[in-house]
């Protein structure tokens, strides 16, 4: 495999701050930065990942632990492979032309390798599995996702309130908590939501769907995560554990409350009176002092 090396900087894109490099396969390359083209192991790393038809990187790789965007990454130019046919691969990213098609449900994809991982939704094939707990996974970027929920890693952090994530998406989520955006609406009620999985699942209170069924006690559920969770009171699953108490919850978030009472950690904080709390549970029955309002029957037995 030929060694790559930085481009002659005159071969370059001018459509933006994009991922540049593409190799002769159709695949977008990226590389985070440019320390990740000077390391020793770089070259090896590269033809690796070609010889697997995997991308060098993903689109998340480029938002910097802060939230921010990082330094826009070289061209990658490799022996054997016209300048001119890298370039035009890599400019279907900045136009509309996506030549390869699926054939079951007629989805166009800019490149091939695109439309490889898009065929693994049909066929349910998930080549990569998690060495602790035998999850398996569509793609090698989400099992290294995956990764990050055993290890504890959170490399991306909020500037404003400290906390910290595991994948820039959740943080790009977070951060709206802090800018008050809600940009998805229901049109039914004008309830206003951060995601549009949560709008998603609100519509589904409109509608009564429950498209989810419990096969042991027939109960159905509007969300798949919500059977999942309701399985765990008939199994007795408390997968998440409390390193310093020993005590299991059947839920992370829940984990999560708790280990604040032991650090004592109140992450959300009244903007009026300045008051903090471990949970945002707690906060959002705090604020009803200030507004008045009375929580109906149902929430107040809910709470007890």
């Amino acid at each position: 495999f030929s060694m790559w090396k930085a481009a002659d900087p005159g071969h370059h894109c001018n459509q933006g701050e994009g991922p540049l490099a593409v190799d002769g396969h159709d695949t977008l390359l990226t590389a985070s930065g440019e320390e990740a083209l000077t390391s020793p192991s770089a070259d090896h790393s590269a033809a690796k990942s070609l010889d697997r038809g995997e991308p060098l990187g993903h689109p998340e790789d480029l938002i910097g632990a802060q939230g921010g965007p990082k330094r826009r990454p070289r061209v990658l130019s490799g022996e054997g492979f016209p300048d001119n046919t890298k370039m035009t691969i890599h400019m279907v990213t900045h136009t509309s032309k996506k030549p390869y098609v699926c054939d079951q449900c007629m989805k166009h994809f800019s490149t091939s390798f695109n439309l490889k991982k898009h065929m693994r939704t049909h066929s349910g094939e998930k080549p990569y599995s998690c060495d602790q707990c035998m999850t398996r996974f569509g793609t090698s970027y989400n099992l290294k996702k995956h990764m990050r929920t055993h290890s504890g890693e959170k490399p991306y952090s909020c500037d404003q309130c400290m906390t910290r994530f595991g994948t820039s998406y959740n943080l790009r989520i977070h951060m709206k908590t802090h800018t008050g955006e809600k940009p998805y609406s229901c049109d039914q009620c004008m309830k206003r939501f951060i995601q549009n999985s949560s709008l998603k699942m609100h519509m589904r209170t409109h509608s009564a769907e429950r498209a989810y069924r419990c096969d042991q006690c027939m109960r159905r559920f509007s969300t798949s995560y919500s059977l999942q969770f309701h399985m765990r009171t008939h199994s007795g699953e408390k997968p998440y554990r409390c390193d310093q108490c020993m005590k299991r919850f059947r839920q992370n978030s829940v984990l999560k409350d708790h280990t604040r009472t032991h650090s004592g950690e109140k992450p959300f904080g009244c903007a009026q009176c300045m008051k903090r709390f471990g949970r945002s549970s707690t906060l959002k029955i705090h604020m009803r002092t200030h507004s008045g309002e009375k929580p109906c029957v149902s929430m107040f037995y809910s709470l007890k």
